[in-house]
C-alpha cells in the first residue's frame, strides 16, 4: 500500500473488513468449540435403554480429561499431518474424494437395511403429508391442526409427494435418495475445499476426515429433508465461489443460476436452509460492494433471495391450500427464540417443551402478538438466568448438547424403530460392540476438526484478506451457530453447519503440512 494514494488506502483497508469480521467470529467460535471439546463431551445415558425401551434423547454433560484428551487429538494430527504432506496432484485428489464418497454411500445403504426404520415425530409428519397430497389417506384433524402452527411442513412434505406417488407409499425410496445426497455431501465439501484452498492435499485431507464421520451415513435412514436440504446449500456454496472467480460473464451467469436453483431446492426442501441462504446473499452483497467491478453481484444477491424466499414461499401456500387451509402464518421465530432461553425448562436448556406454541396460541395465532409475548418471556428468562447465576452453565450446556454431541443426534432420530427388527449393525451400534470404539473415535474427531477449523480460519485469512468467498463456509457456521444457540437444542440441527468445519479443518492441516519437507508439489487449478 505504500505507492497508494490516501483515498486508494484507505479503500484497501475497507476491503479488507468483511473478512476480518468473518475471521474473528468464526474463529471465537472454533476456538471456543475447541477449548469445550477438550474438556467436555454430551453423551447418552445407554444404562437407561432397557427402562426408556428406546435411546434416550436428553444427554448428559460429562467431564473429560485433558491430559488423556489431548495426547490422541495429537496423534490423530500427527496423521492427518502425514497424510497431508503426500505429494497429492489434482487426479489423486479427485480419486480419493470419489472413494470416500463411495465409502460413505455403501454405509448408508447398509445402515438402511439394519433395522426397519419408521418416520417418527417431525418425519412421521413430513411422510403423513406426502400421503395425503399423493391421495394415500386423508389428512387426521391432529395433522391440520399442527400445520397451522408449522405451515413449513406442509411445503416440505410436498417434496415428498413424487416419492409417495411413484413408490406407492413406500417411504424407502426418498432413503435411497438419502443415500446419495450422503456421497453428493462428501463430494461437494471436498470440492469446495479444493477450491477455497487451491490445494489438491487439502481436497484430498477433507475428503478422509468426512469418510470417517460416521453419522453423515446414518442420517440416511432420517426421512425428512436435512440430507437433501444440505447438499443442495452446498452446491449452492460451490457456485457462489465459482460466480466469484469467473473469468467471463457467460460463465458468471451460469453459475448464478446454478446457485439460484440448488439454493431454492434447498430451502424448500428443508426450512432450516435458509441460514445458508443468508450466507450466499451476504457473500455476493460483499464481493459487490467492495469490489468496484464486482458491482453486479449486488443484483445478482438480490435476485437471488427474491426468486429462492418467493418460490419457498409461494410452494408453501400451493401445499397448504392443497391440504384445505388457508395461508396461514405460522407460529413466528421469536416464540421458538423464548423456548431455545427458557429458564424455567424441565428438561435439557432449549429441548422442546411446546413453550413456542402455547405463546402462539394465547396470542390467537396472531404473529405479531406472539412476537411481543415472546419478547417480554425472552427478557425475563435471561434476567433470570442471570441473577440465579445460571446464564453460564445454560447457554454452554445448550451448546455441549448441540456441538458436543458425538452422533450428532445419528442414532436418536429413529428412536424407537431402531430396534425393530434389527440386523448385526443396529445391534452392534446400539450395543457394546461397536458403540464404545465408535464413540470413542467420533469424540476425539470433533476435537480434531475443532482445533484444525480454527488453524484453517487463519491460514484463509492469511491467504486473501479481501476475498469473502474464501471463507465462505466460515459465514454458514457462523450463522447456524448463532440460530442454534438462540432457538435449538438438538445436535441433528447442527449437522449441516458442523459440516462447514471439515474444509476449514483440511485447510489448516494442508497449510500445516506444507511447512514439512515433501516432495515436488503439484501446481495446478482447483478442480
Amino acid at each position: 500500500m505504500k505507492n497508494l494514494s490516501r483515498k486508494e488506502t484507505c479503500w484497501a483497508i475497507l476491503q479488507q473488513v468483511p473478512t476480518y469480521l468473518i475471521a474473528v467470529l468464526s474463529l471465537l467460535i472454533c476456538g471456543f468449540l475447541t477449548v469445550a471439546s477438550l474438556f467436555s463431551l454430551a453423551v447418552m445415558r445407554m444404562d437407561e435403554i432397557p427402562v426408556l425401551g428406546e435411546l434416550p434423547e436428553q444427554l448428559v454433560l460429562a467431564d473429560r480429561n485433558v491430559l488423556h484428551v489431548a495426547p490422541v487429538v495429537a496423534v490423530l494430527s500427527i496423521l492427518l499431518l502425514l497424510l497431508a504432506r503426500q505429494n497429492f496432484t489434482w487426479k489423486h485428489a479427485k480419486i480419493v474424494t470419489w472413494v470416500a464418497a463411495a465409502v460413505q454411500t455403501i454405509l448408508g445403504f447398509w445402515w438402511k437395511s439394519s433395522f426397519a426404520s419408521s418416520p417418527v415425530a417431525d418425519q412421521g409428519t413430513f411422510w403423513n403429508v406426502a400421503e395425503s397430497l399423493a391421495g394415500h389417506q386423508a389428512p387426521s384433524a391432529e395433522l391440520l391442526d399442527y400445520l397451522r402452527y408449522w405451515p413449513f411442513q406442509a411445503a416440505v412434505g410436498m417434496t415428498g409427494e413424487p416419492f409417495a406417488r411413484l413408490f406407492n407409499g413406500n417411504y424407502g425410496a426418498w432413503q435411497v435418495m438419502n443415500a446419495f445426497c450422503v456421497g453428493g455431501c462428501v463430494m461437494l465439501l471436498s470440492c469446495i475445499c479444493g477450491r477455497i484452498t487451491n490445494s489438491p492435499r487439502a481436497k484430498a485431507c477433507c475428503a478422509v476426515l468426512v469418510a470417517g464421520f460416521f453419522p453423515l451415513n446414518m442420517y440416511t435412514t432420517f426421512v425428512y429433508g436435512t440430507l437433501s436440504g444440505t447438499m443442495t446449500s452446498l452446491l449452492a456454496v460451490y457456485a457462489v465461489i465459482r460466480q466469484c472467480t469467473a473469468e467471463d460473464k457467460k460463465s458468471e451467469r451460469k453459475w448464478w443460476a446454478v446457485g439460484t436453483v440448488a439454493i431454492t431446492l434447498a430451502i424448500t426442501l428443508y426450512t432450516g436452509m435458509q441460514i445458508f441462504l443468508a450466507a450466499v446473499t451476504l457473500l455476493l452483497l460483499a464481493t459487490g460492494i467492495f469490489h468496484r467491478d464486482q458491482r453486479q453481484k449486488i443484483l445478482g444477491a438480490v435476485l437471488m433471495f427474491v426468486v429462492a424466499f418467493g418460490f419457498q414461499h409461494g410452494w408453501q401456500a400451493l401445499a397448504m391450500h392443497r391440504m384445505g387451509l388457508g395461508n396461514e402464518p405460522g407460529c413466528p421465530i421469536w416464540p421458538r427464540v423464548a423456548m431455545g432461553v427458557d429458564a424455567n425448562t424441565d428438561v435439557t436448556p432449549g429441548f422442546y417443551n411446546c413453550v413456542n406454541a402455547g405463546l402462539y396460541y394465547a396470542s390467537n395465532f396472531v404473529p405479531k402478538a406472539a412476537n411481543e409475548r415472546a419478547m417480554d418471556y425472552i427478557v425475563l428468562c435471561l434476567n433470570q438466568l442471570w441473577e440465579t447465576g445460571r446464564f453460564g452453565s445454560f447457554f454452554y450446556e445448550k451448546t455441549a448438547d448441540q456441538w458436543l454431541e458425538p452422533w450428532f443426534g445419528g442414532l436418536t432420530m429413529n428412536n424407537p424403530s431402531i430396534f425393530e427388527e434389527p440386523k448385526w449393525l443396529a445391534t452392534a451400534i446400539t450395543s457394546k460392540t461397536l458403540f464404545v470404539p465408535v464413540h470413542a473415535w467420533l469424540s476425539m474427531l470433533i476435537s480434531v476438526v475443532y482445533v484444525w477449523s480454527t488453524v484453517g480460519v487463519v491460514v484463509l485469512l492469511r491467504k486473501h484478506k479481501t476475498q469473502v468467498w474464501q471463507l465462505s463456509l466460515a459465514v454458514c457456521l457462523i450463522g447456524g451457530f448463532v440460530f442454534q444457540l438462540a432457538a435449538e437444542a438438538k445436535a441433528r440441527y447442527c449437522l449441516p453447519y458442523f459440516l462447514c468445519c471439515f474444509p476449514l479443518a483440511a485447510a489448516g492441516l494442508a497449510a500445516a503440512a506444507q511447512k514439512l519437507p515433501c516432495q515436488k508439489r503439484a501446481e495446478n487449478t482447483a478442480k
